[in-house]
């Protein structure tokens, strides 16, 4: 077994290994990769990402091929993550995802690993991009779209789109202002007034990060234009799934859907070096 960094080079033989979200990502500053090479054959892939001013880098995916499972490979990436968050003058580990699919297998592996997880049950919306089209025209019908996608922003409104969502929603911009499906905003006087963030969480899934605004009404016109875009890009059967975690986003969810009615676990872990 051996390691190495994924590169422009192996980039497609890491391909499977590397989950939606962070295809657009893989490449940029702070973020750091290690792949676990079974047999020569590309068997497992850890992400994580240093962000300045951090005592922990923060673990952004840990995967290992099903038919390679069970073989230590696991833990062979977990230790040379920490061993690069060190080398980089990091105090210890954190991570924060949702738990479903191959996910749930990362909590008991984390417990067994000696980093403590706590888990925490948070509503999710769930809905076809048809069925939201059909929700937004029957609630917005007459309702204007606002806003503009963050991809045609520029200067001033691009810089403070970039500043809001670093410095709020603690998330790194780069995969919301770069990544497909789009985000959306709306912005006065420099400012952001409303945002939708979205990303891929799969082929057949794009994920509603992030609902914000201070005007319920606009949040509905900016939707309005989010819908739009989706159904000339995308079919109508692909799923949106909204984490339900800002009273924006639960507020658009229930007068769009109603009351959701799926849980999902997030799981979030800390540790010192120190204690592993």
């Amino acid at each position: 077994m051996r390691t190495e960094v994924l590169n422009k080079n192996n980039l497609e033989l890491y391909r499977e290994l590397i989950p939606g979200a962070l295809d657009s990502v893989v490449f940029t500053q702070g973020i750091h990769t290690v792949g676990a090479l079974f047999a020569e054959t590309e068997a497992g892939l850890a992400i994580w990402r240093d962000k300045e001013g951090q005592p922990y880098g923060e673990l952004m995916s840990l995967f290992v091929l099903p038919e390679a499972r069970r073989m230590g490979i696991g833990e062979y990436l977990l230790e040379h993550v920490v061993e690069d968050m060190k080398k980089a003058g990091k105090e210890g580990i954190c991570a924060k995802y949702l738990e479903t699919g191959d996910r749930s297998l990362l909590t008991p592996f984390l417990s067994e690993m000696g980093i403590e997880t706590e888990r925490m049950e948070t509503p999710v919306g769930r809905v076809t991009v048809g069925e939201a089209l059909k929700a937004v025209d029957k609630v917005a019908g007459k309702l204007e779209e606002c806003g503009s996608p963050v991809s045609e922003l520029a200067g001033r409104n691009k810089a403070a789109t970039l500043r809001w969502i670093e410095d709020l929603c603690g998330e790194d911009a780069r995969q919301y202002m770069t990544g497909k499906p789009e985000s959306f905003v709306i912005l006065e006087d420099g400012e952001v007034k409303s945002a939708l963030l979205f990303r891929k969480e799969d082929e057949t899934t794009i994920s509603l990060d992030y609902a914000f605004s201070s005007d319920p009404k606009s949040l509905l016109g900016l939707l309005k234009l989010a819908e739009r875009t989706f159904a000339t890009e995308m079919e109508m059967g692909i799923n949106i799934e909204m984490l339900l975690a800002t009273q924006a986003g639960k507020g658009l969810y229930e007068k769009l859907m109603g009351e959701p009615s799926l849980n999902c676990t997030v799981v979030e872990c800390q540790g010192n070096f120190s204690n592993l």
